[in-house]
């Protein structure tokens, strides 16, 4: 007998919102690990403190924004669709299954306006990831290549590799630089591309509290900065260390840590 399921969307029920997110859930684990508290401190300066209308919860928004680069939303309206259907967004935001969403002009003003000439997104985001390194969050090498081969297609005059080579990469990833899963292809350029290359001409690590970046720009510079998007000072470059190497010598460069010492090298394609 064919049964009707209408009367159910009529009914009330008693819910937990918590109850209906999963264990598993991404969003549960990041909650666990990444303490977003510190968001008030950075932003309190920016708030009028005893005058104005009651302001939007700045923890909030801040992760109405996280939300959107996490998952790839672009539309600050559409991001406000998103956390209005989604329960494990309403959950990850403290927002109850009947609490108002955030309106996305809201978002977009404060984006453009309050916070425009300041540094706090690039402070908030450096702190986030900080803490995701910490709880091994992120981690991990990827080791890249093109996809082009020039031996098999007749050498570099008959395949005409620059016009008509592939259009992906290949890559292989690995945590601990020792074993590497199989590679995958990846479409990377346009269709209207020649062909995708591989070549990564700059590498960022973080050691003592600093970040340093080897860089191929005609040379293979070393420099070094506070931040990642803070002012970098040059340290040298391979030239000037004496090993006469330029970007017309070598490319590529890549930084890597030895196992088990506290101790880095620069690699170099030749």
């Amino acid at each position: 007998m064919l049964r009707s399921n209408q009367e159910k969307q009529q009914s009330y029920e008693f819910v937990s919102i918590e109850d209906l997110v999963p264990a598993d859930h991404m969003l549960r684990k990041i909650d666990k690990y990444i303490d977003f508290t510190f968001i008030d401190e950075k932003v309190r300066h920016l708030y009028a403190q005893d005058n104005g209308r009651p302001a939007i919860d700045p923890l909030v928004l801040f992760k109405m924004i996280f939300l959107g680069y996490f998952y790839g939303i672009r539309s600050e309206r559409q991001l406000e669709r998103e956390v209005q259907t989604n329960l494990a967004y309403r959950w990850f935001l403290g927002l109850g299954l009947t609490d108002r969403v955030p309106d996305h002009t809201t978002i977009s003003w404060n984006r453009r306006t309050r916070f425009k000439v300041t540094s706090v997104f690039q402070d908030i985001f450096d702190e986030i990831v900080l803490q995701a390194i910490t709880h091994r969050m992120v981690g991990g090498r990827v080791l890249m290549a093109t996809d082009l081969s020039i031996y098999h297609r007749g050498g570099w005059q008959e395949s005409q590799a620059t016009v008509t080579g592939s259009h992906s990469i290949i890559i292989w990833e690995s945590s601990d630089l020792v074993n590497w899963s199989e590679p995958r292809m990846v479409e990377v350029a346009p269709k209207e591309a020649g062909c995708a290359w591989a070549i990564i001409d700059t590498t960022i690590i973080k050691a003592g509290g600093m970040y340093y970046r080897a860089s191929g720009d005609g040379q293979i510079t070393i420099e070094s900065s506070e931040r990642l998007m803070g002012e970098w000072k040059v340290i040298s470059t391979l030239e000037s260390l004496g090993l006469e190497l330029t970007g017309k010598n070598v490319e590529g460069p890549e930084f890597f840590k030895f196992n088990g010492e506290e101790k880095w090298g620069l690699l170099v394609d030749q």
